[in-house]
């Protein structure tokens, strides 16, 4: 090879590695520098917000502007069907249809003489729960068979969609309310397919408003609110009593993705019936790309006191000064302190922030009229259950000062341990959740 032609190829192969910026030349990275490796994860992730989309994106192109809220609802609702099956146990039936009394009529809507529409997606154990009746993808199931619902809307304004839009078209935040009297402790989600760019405020934002408008309450607030197309993600946290709308940084949405499934996953960890594994491998978004944009107080109770920080002032040590276990601390608490003890599977956040699922308990105190304490317990990497409570002197005696105490409890059914151990009846519940005549006296007969 002559020199001449040497020097050319060499020339095209650095023309393969550079880039032109205004007219100069400028050299990329070389070939050892090898580009970061995406993380698997996001990958698996952005397969599956393909995946919730597709059958919705696919329908409107053959539907255009036709009116056949129907056929998209269907569709919307297939995709994130799809989705759940393949992050939860296979235990778990996904269906979509109708929830009913123990008598077998179904729930009326919230204007009297209606039925409730069509829920689009309802989980129940499938393993030992049979519907009411089956047609196809159609199911008619007991309320309080009910494991969780969701409720997904394929608005082109998904956070008009929230409110009820007129015309016979519900909203999504009514129809939950309705639903959560019935079924009170099951996981209740709303999913928006898309969301809205406006010019003065962002979509969350924009969710926020249609959540502050609808006067919310602990009673029926969903426990997630997710938006595939625009990426944000709404969370309740109990102990606060306060909604969290979060904004990512992200363009692909994995994050907002991940969240959802890790508090949903999460949930159902928190409550036995799935593994904490699933949970903590979906969860992928980093600290610093998640940002609170709002967060909406509900009005019908302010925040708890710690219950953790109540217990840590009140029993500092044996009296040969072993430091006593987390049980015998609340078993004593509860003894001399408390008049009644409950605890649920709810949704909050973690010491760093994370969004994540778990376990409250509740204390109602002897010693003050309706006076309550909570502590949040949420499930860490390696299955423990760890006290999460912001960092407050909120609850603590005049005179008490802070102890820096993380509880840590080890148990695969972290609901089933806390009845145990606070001598709780069979379905402690929420202490706040008072419901209609009719769920409650449903819920008595069952």
């Amino acid at each position: 090879m002559t020199t001449t032609r040497q020097a050319a190829v060499k020339k095209s192969e650095a023309a393969k590695h550079s880039v032109e910026v205004d007219g100069a030349t400028e050299p990329t990275a070389s070939l050892s520098e090898a580009p970061a490796k995406r993380d698997p994860r996001r990958t698996y992730l952005a397969a599956l917000i393909k995946k919730v989309q597709s059958h919705a994106d696919v329908m409107r192109q053959f539907l255009q502007e036709q009116d056949q809220n129907t056929t998209l609802g269907l569709a919307a609702e297939t995709g994130l069907r799809d989705v759940l099956r393949g992050v939860l146990p296979a235990s778990f039936g996904i269906t979509s249809g109708f929830m009913c009394r123990a008598d077998g009529s179904l729930i009326e809507a919230i204007v009297e003489g209606e039925v409730s529409p069509q829920t689009d997606v309802i989980l129940y154990d499938a393993s030992r729960v049979c519907p009411f009746y089956r047609m196809n993808d159609i199911e008619v199931l007991a309320a309080r068979d009910a494991l969780g619902f969701v409720e997904v809307k394929d608005h082109r304004n998904g956070e008009y969609a929230l409110r009820d839009q007129g015309k016979g078209k519900p909203g999504a935040l009514p129809h939950v309310a309705r639903l959560v009297e019935h079924a009170p402790e099951a996981f209740r989600a709303v999913v928006l397919l898309r969301g809205r760019e406006l010019s003065r405020k962002s979509p969350a934002q924009a969710a926020h408003d249609q959540c502050k408008s609808e006067e919310l309450t602990s009673l029926n607030v969903p426990h997630v609110i997710y938006c595939v197309a625009m990426g944000y993600l709404a969370v309740y946290e109990y102990t606060t009593n306060k909604l969290h709308f979060f904004e990512y940084e992200e363009a692909d949405g994995t994050s907002a993705l991940a969240d959802f499934l890790h508090v949903l996953t999460g949930f159902f960890a928190a409550r036995g019936l799935s593994s904490s594994s699933t949970t903590l491998g979906l969860s992928v978004g980093e600290r610093s790309t998640r940002k609170t944009i709002e967060s909406l107080q509900l009005e019908d109770r302010g925040p708890l006191p710690s219950l953790r920080d109540m217990i840590a002032a009140h029993a500092l040590g044996d009296e040969d000064g072993i430091e006593p276990s987390f049980e015998r601390k609340l078993e004593r608490f509860v003894r001399e302190r408390v008049q009644e003890l409950f605890c649920t599977a709810t949704t909050g956040r973690a010491r760093d922030g994370e969004v994540c699922a778990g376990i409250v308990v509740v204390a109602r105190l002897k010693d003050m009229d309706d006076s309550y304490a909570a502590s949040f317990f949420a499930l860490t990497q390696r299955g423990f259950l760890s006290c999460v409570d912001p960092d407050s002197d909120s609850g603590l005696p005049e005179g008490s000062t802070r102890r820096q105490t993380v509880w840590l409890i080890a148990h695969e059914r972290p609901e089933m341990y806390f009845k145990r151990v606070c001598g709780l009846l069979p379905e402690s519940g929420d202490p706040f959740h008072v419901t209609s005549r009719s769920g409650a006296a449903e819920r008595e007969e069952s």
